[in-house]
């Protein structure tokens, strides 16, 4: 497994570019923001021990991470409303974003 450098958020592609003044620039960083920081988590967790990529800074940019488990009916109304009218979801999911 690959351990990228920047992880995006849902749908969002290139964001990266927003977060200069924020990212610490190393070679040795790896980043994610909102689903992407949520998924970049993950990854870094199922890494074993001993075996990671040297990392020097892990920077997780989101405005709400919920270690909570969600549910499974709120879920699945949104992942099928996702995929019934993407370009709707999509734009509704970035006017409430900001």
């Amino acid at each position: 497994m690959k351990l990228r450098r920047y992880y995006n958020g849902f749908c969002l592609e290139g964001e990266e570019e927003l977060f200069r003044g924020v990212l610490v620039e190393s070679q040795f960083r790896v980043a994610g923001f909102s689903f992407g920081a949520q998924h970049l988590w993950e990854v870094l967790r199922r890494w074993e021990k001993g075996r990671t990529p040297r990392i020097e800074v892990v920077q997780l940019l989101s405005p709400g991470y919920f270690g909570r488990k969600l549910n499974p009916r709120w879920v699945e109304t949104n992942l099928r409303g996702f995929r019934e009218k993407k370009g709707e979801f999509i734009r509704y999911f970035l006017e409430k974003g900001g």
